[in-house]
């Protein structure tokens, strides 16, 4: 809970951002209908690329944003230490064990939609890895009192497959009414 508690001052910025996303959205959707694109397919377009922007600026500020620890270099190579019964707040472990399993589901999510390109669950993998690994790197050389741990790396590359997981079903779906809305008609 004290992690949520320190992110109560970045409250205004979160609504300018939030202000700020939803004109650039405009403008990117205003932009498309004037160069012929359906207005709804515009609209859709410009919030899934602002959306996906937002999610990465969100994941680069919450794990390289201010620390309340001192600062120091720490790194931890043991999966899930956390959970072994030696002194850790279980509570807490698994409360940040769970954001840094979410953290990445709405990134990869985005991804996919957006940039068919990237639309492989190898290639997910290895951009949620290596995101991970260079975020959790960052922690540990910026020496901002942040712990880089290889189950954070773990959990958010998990993460990243899950969102991937989730465009497949909602992209499943959407198939399957679209094939069925075609075989309606036919008949």
């Amino acid at each position: 809970m004290d992690q949520v508690r320190r992110l109560e001052p970045l409250l205004p910025l979160a609504l300018v951002t939030f202000a700020l996303a939803l004109l650039v959205t405009l403008s990117r959707t205003w932009s498309r209908t004037r160069r012929g694109a359906p207005f709804g397919q515009a609209l859709s377009a410009s919030l899934v690329e602002v959306l996906l922007i937002s999610s990465l600026v969100l994941v680069v500020i919450l794990l390289l944003g201010p620390a309340r620890t001192p600062p120091g270099r720490r790194l931890d190579l043991i999966p899930f230490r956390e959970l072994q019964p030696h002194g850790f707040d279980r509570r807490s472990a698994l409360f940040e064990m769970g954001g840094n399993l979410l953290l990445f589901v709405p990134l990869a999510f985005l991804t996919a939609l957006r940039l068919p390109a990237l639309r492989s669950w190898r290639i997910v993998l290895a951009l949620g890895l290596g995101l991970s690994l260079l975020l959790e790197g960052l922690q540990f050389v910026l020496n901002s009192g942040r712990e880089a741990s290889v189950t954070d790396v773990l959990l958010n590359t998990l993460g990243s497959l899950l969102g991937y997981a989730l465009f497949l079903v909602a992209v499943g779906g959407r198939a399957r009414r679209r094939t069925r809305d075609l075989a309606a008609r036919d008949l």
